[in-house]
């Protein structure tokens, strides 16, 4: 018996691109081994996962980032690397930015046959099937994973996950996906392969939980997150899968960033004039109420 599951949309979510803009920043800016202040929940979650896996980054094959003080010459990585210019402008002498790119292409190892599926809404999909030669299903209590065999050393996991799983939105994507591979699995037997869906997909991930996380320069000098961006494309056929994910991320030095915001008197306000060496004597002392706020009628002159 399947329980109805809630509508979603389709979501994405790369950690990889982020960890690898903040260790260029590192690297390239701010001074290896900073610590990251995170100013949120999201944010304190994904700076202990970096801390965990940023030195596994030098090993991804695929990754590629690039770090200037100047927006422009990062939105033409941007557009050489297939992706349309995303960052706003900054100003280059109190503001860096990286763009980092990760591309993983896939062949499935066995050929794939085309076929149609009938999915639980009820409509018919073009996708394609992976005989169990091409594929090792696992259940987990997550749900039930397939490891589909390629020609290269990737490997694309796919999870179709129980019925009572909570929504997966965000890093929440990423967090689930890293708790179902610490998982030890146990092999499922009962399948005679694989039929997936073809899959297209370009989506914008939000990383607004991003802003504002602040770290400091090896001078001591604080910087915060100002930009933060994500774009993800997907595809999958009978041939095989290719992701292309793209994050940027600008940050600014917090003197400048957080320019201090003027005193506003928007309510009633006391005042009174003194003269130089009689500071204590208070003159012509004034309350101005609402009633008096308006344009004055003349000029100080013909007061």
């Amino acid at each position: 018996m399947h329980m109805k599951r809630r509508h979603m949309s389709t979501q994405a979510f790369d950690a990889v691109t982020i960890f690898k803009c903040l260790a260029q920043l590192e690297a390239q800016f701010l001074g290896e081994n900073r610590e990251w202040e995170p100013q949120n929940d999201e944010q304190e979650r994904l700076f202990t996962l970096y801390q965990q896996m940023k030195d596994y980054l030098a090993q991804i094959r695929g990754l590629k980032a690039k770090g200037s003080k100047f927006y422009t010459e990062l939105n033409d990585f941007l557009v050489e690397e297939g992706f349309s210019p995303m960052f706003q402008p900054f100003n280059p002498e109190d503001s860096v930015g990286v763009a980092t790119v990760l591309d993983k292409m896939v062949e499935w190892f066995v050929e794939a046959e085309l076929v149609n599926i009938t999915a639980q809404n009820g409509r018919e999909y073009p996708g394609f099937e992976i005989p169990k030669q091409g594929v090792s299903i696992y259940t987990t209590n997550y749900g039930t994973l397939a490891e589909l065999y390629t020609k290269s050393e990737d490997t694309l996991w796919l999870l179709l996950p129980t019925a009572n799983q909570p929504d997966l939105l965000g890093f929440n994507l990423f967090e689930t996906a890293v708790k179902v591979m610490s998982e030890e699995g146990s092999i499922n037997h009962h399948f005679s392969g694989i039929q997936i869906p073809k899959v297209d997909l370009d989506v914008t991930p939000d990383l607004n939980f991003l802003l504002r996380a602040r770290t400091f320069d090896t001078n001591d000098v604080p910087w915060r997150v100002t930009q933060a961006f994500q774009r993800f494309k997907f595809r999958m056929n009978e041939k095989g899968a290719r992701a292309k994910v793209t994050t940027g991320i600008a940050v600014t030095m917090e003197a400048f960033f957080a320019k201090p915001d003027p005193l506003i008197l928007d309510r009633p306000f006391l005042g009174w004039f003194t003269q130089k060496g009689l500071e204590l004597l208070p003159m012509a002392v004034f309350w101005a109420d609402y009633d008096s706020w308006k344009e004055p009628s003349g000029s100080l002159e013909n007061l």
